[in-house]
């Protein structure tokens, strides 16, 4: 139970922030777009906290291929040393996906560093999702958990 609700919280904050970014945009067509730099974007640290935390890209940073993601994970979020992490456009199509690898010895429940590069070209409309998930090799669904990050293309 806790979990579905966690998961409509995350739901509903990513549904919130995906909703102000469209209406910005839709607001100042004539504007030149911001960009990260300029400060505009709304942009925080994503983390369950208890499992992953990613330091890069932030909720709602401006992302170019080829895109770093870099965090950390408890050792449990790994499979064999690895976990998928894929990216979608605004319709949820996958248009890059790849493995985030650790460095550390993942046999551990401790926190440990992850990195993947992920190559794409941009999508029109320039909205996406960037998704980490939980290696789950058993297919049982109740083990699935999943970090999804709303970011934008440049």
């Amino acid at each position: 139970m806790k979990k579905i609700y966690i998961g409509f919280v995350v739901l509903l904050f990513f549904g919130v922030l995906g909703f102000d970014i469209y209406l910005h945009f839709e607001n100042h067509e004539d504007a030149e777009k911001p960009s990260l730099e300029e400060g505009n974007l709304p942009t925080k640290k994503a983390e369950v906290s208890d499992v992953i935390r990613v330091d890069f890209p932030l909720i709602g940073s401006s992302v170019k291929s080829p895109l770093v993601v870099t965090g950390e994970a408890r050792g449990n979020f790994f499979f064999e040393g690895n976990f998928p992490v894929k990216v979608l456009d605004v319709n949820g199509n996958t248009i890059a996906s790849g493995l985030a690898t650790s460095p550390s010895d993942w046999m551990t429940t401790e926190f440990i560093p992850f990195e993947v590069t992920l190559r794409f070209v941009k999508p029109a409309p320039p909205f996406g999702t960037l998704v980490l998930e939980k290696d789950n090799p058993s297919g049982i669904a109740k083990y699935d958990q999943e970090l999804r990050i709303p970011v934008l293309f440049q």
